[in-house]
């Protein structure tokens, strides 16, 4: 504890709006810009508040807490190396939960309803696809090399340099970096064998 008081003293808290914001809408690490339905979770609490007083209460608690303790602890080094913005992880399920009135809503619709439901899973899946298949911090060391003297500024708020977009452009020249990929050329036995416990699982 006296770690941290000694810590948040020594801060300037210049960059505090930034710490506050970037991790839930910045394109470079922003939570709503990497979770499409997460975005829909937020939308339904902000419209549906009287119908679900409990969820929005505890999701805008969580998040608020989440974002200010950051912010106020790591002020300008909110960030991380890692794809997205981990920090906000616990308030992922209050977020989905806050979803569930719309996505019961569109079921409701019928079939276009289900289109709209899978375009929402299907483009966060294509969100989420080049973290899995590529070296994430790999990103990181290109765009400092890229922008030495204004990282990660000028990629904080910058669309066109979000990950999202980078990567998919990098994945024409990079090989996929899967634990899996990796393991096997040397023990594919072994893969062989997890992927059977895995499906019959």
């Amino acid at each position: 504890v006296k770690d941290a008081v000694t810590r948040f003293n020594t801060l300037s808290h210049s960059h505090l709006a930034e710490a506050l914001l970037a991790p839930l809408v910045s394109p470079w690490k922003g939570l709503l810009f990497f979770s499409p339905i997460c975005l829909v979770g937020l939308v339904a609490a902000l419209t549906n508040v009287r119908r679900q007083p409990v969820v929005a209460l505890w999701m805008f608690s969580v998040l608020i807490a989440l974002l200010v303790g950051q912010a106020l602890a790591y002020d300008d080094q909110w960030w991380t190396p890692t794809w997205g913005s981990r920090v906000l992880l616990p308030a992922v399920p209050l977020l989905i939960l806050a979803a569930l009135p719309v996505l019961e809503r569109l079921v409701q619709w019928g079939r276009t309803g289900w289109i709209v439901i899978g375009a929402v899973f299907g483009a966060g899946a294509l969100i989420q696809l080049p973290a899995v298949l590529f070296n994430s911090a790999q990103f990181t060391a290109m765009s400092y090399q890229q922008f030495p003297n204004a990282f990660p500024q000028a990629l904080i708020w910058n669309v066109a340099q979000t990950p999202i977009i980078r990567q998919w452009q990098a994945a024409a020249v990079q090989e996929p970096d899967l634990m899996l990929w990796r393991t096997a050329g040397t023990r594919p036995l072994l893969v062989l064998l997890v992927c059977a416990l895995t499906s019959s699982g």
